[in-house]
């Protein structure tokens, strides 16, 4: 089994893919890891912008010889990973704030991503980029309650959404 977790940062997926890796005895790879030896420059708050593409192709070499593994982070939705299930993790836009204030994100920083997770942007690239392929894409939101619902969905063979809309309330 072969399993993606992301969502926009601070949607709580290291946390989740650690919690995985134990439980199930899975290895456990951080994308940014490996996009970080495709780095293109640093934007106006540092982080860094890498060729995706690069990162996509040398993840999926890794992925042919192994099984039993997670890849975690964010960057994960924009890229064709050959996986089995892809778990996309959602927060109430009020939390992820406060989470990303305490890791000292930037103003604009923090503005981007809540508006990236108010636009469903994790999702909607997880839908072109795995599920048009056939590949089961699990929307999931919550804390304690995911750990329990991840293990359950992972042998699920279908789609499921919870259909949030964070601009109507």
């Amino acid at each position: 089994m072969k399993i993606l977790i992301t969502g926009v940062p601070g949607t709580g997926k290291s946390t989740l893919a650690k919690y995985l890796k134990t439980k199930l005895n899975f290895e456990l790879v951080e994308l940014n890891n490996t996009a970080k030896k495709f780095k293109i420059k640093k934007d106006k708050w540092g982080a860094l912008i890498v060729d995706i593409k690069k990162t996509e192709k040398e993840l999926n070499i890794l992925l042919e010889n192994k099984d039993n593994i997670i890849l975690d982070g964010h960057l994960g939705c924009d890229m064709k990973l050959n996986v089995d299930k892809v778990f996309v993790l959602r927060c109430n836009p009020k939390i992820l704030k406060k989470r990303l204030i305490k890791r000292k994100y930037p103003e604009d920083k923090i503005m981007e991503n809540i508006e990236a997770e108010m636009i469903d942007y994790a999702l909607v690239r997880c839908e072109d980029n795995y599920e048009k392929r056939n590949i089961p894409v699990i929307e999931m939101m919550g804390t304690k309650s995911v750990k329990a619902y991840s293990l359950k969905e992972i042998k699920t063979k279908k789609s499921k959404k919870i259909n949030l809309d964070w601009l109507s309330k």
